[in-house]
């Protein structure tokens, strides 16, 4: 019964009762990368406007993400139209915003990525990737989600391309730099057994 908005503080609760656990926040400098415009500015289109529902007095749906992967990629059903996915080479996404890209493409590289583009709204837009940097993008991103690979998965990332986003950013009018930017973190001060 209780709502999405609640669930960390929910969770927090949880683990300060079963383990004793105290946090604090903390603002810190991390190296990152932003999400800029190339020259010449972008090279897709804004979303479409979604076609409106007839409207009635029952109250809204709500909103389940749902998510599916496997070797060949993954894809994420964020509703409301928005979507992403990565497979047969290509990034996909489909209604998302340019901080909502942003945050897709962290979990790709190896630093939080920025939007530092400007652009308001929803966008669709596809990136292509070159066939021998698809598989360590699709490392990196299961290392990024805390999945344990094997050691012979973790030797597909020596000697890949240190930048394999760079070349399909720019061909859609995006560029991502790098640089350093302060960021919140919660910092776990006391936890026991």
């Amino acid at each position: 019964g209780s709502s999405a908005a609640q669930i960390p503080q929910m969770m927090r609760a949880l683990l300060a009762e079963r383990f004793a656990m105290a946090t604090h926040s903390e603002t810190r400098e991390f190296p990152v990368y932003t999400l800029g415009l190339a020259k010449g500015g972008p090279k897709f289109q804004p979303s479409p406007a979604p076609v409106a529902p007839a409207p009635t007095n029952e109250k809204p749906p709500e909103v389940s993400v749902a998510a599916a992967g496997s070797a060949n990629g993954v894809s994420i059903d964020l509703g409301g139209g928005s979507s992403f996915a990565y497979g047969n080479n290509k990034f996909e996404v489909r209604r998302m915003t340019m901080a909502s890209f942003a945050e897709t493409l962290t979990r790709f590289v190896d630093r939080a990525v920025l939007d530092k583009t400007g652009l308001t709204g929803p966008y669709d837009l596809v990136l292509n990737i070159a066939p021998e940097d698809y598989m360590p993008l699709m490392i990196r991103s299961a290392i990024n989600a805390g999945v344990t690979l094997p050691p012979q998965a973790l030797r597909v990332l020596d000697g890949t391309n240190a930048d394999p986003l760079s070349g399909p950013l720019r061909d859609v009018g995006l560029k991502l730099a790098s640089g350093k930017a302060t960021l919140s973190v919660g910092v776990v001060a006391t936890i026991s057994k």
